[in-house]
């Protein structure tokens, strides 16, 4: 006795197998890259990790005064009222070159001017193809 054997049938499965292998290794490829993309992101194994600075910046720390010149001697210091200073605002922003100009006439500087600036901040956008 013959068993039932229908090609269409047969080749529908095998059809089907062969999408889902097809499917299954894709989706195994494009996990694996976003796995490593994430890594590379969080910079798990150091890769394209950021650049530090071989000495570290002193933002923050006050540094010591010299006391002494090239010739030992006590450094001399400027008088503030002998520096002369033009405070211009360039931003869109209100009040900053009064602002700064009020905090330098406080520690003794000679302001000349304080104002606005004619020339403003420009914002230049490059497209590069």
């Amino acid at each position: 006795m013959t068993q039932f054997y229908d090609e269409r049938l047969a080749r529908r499965e095998f059809m089907y197998q062969k999408k889902r292998f097809v499917l299954t290794t894709v989706g195994i490829c494009v996990g694996a890259a976003f796995l490593l993309a994430v890594l590379v992101q969080c910079h798990v194994f150091g890769i394209a990790a950021p650049k530090t600075p071989e000495i570290d910046p002193n933002y923050g720390v006050q540094a010591p005064c010299p006391t002494k010149n090239k010739d030992e001697n006590k450094a001399t210091y400027i008088d503030n009222r002998a520096v002369p200073i033009r405070v211009l605002n360039g931003t869109k922003f209100r009040g900053f070159a009064r602002a700064v100009g009020e905090g330098l006439r406080n520690r003794g500087f000679n302001l000349i001017e304080v104002g606005n600036s004619e020339k403003k901040c420009k914002t230049h956008n490059n497209l590069l193809w």
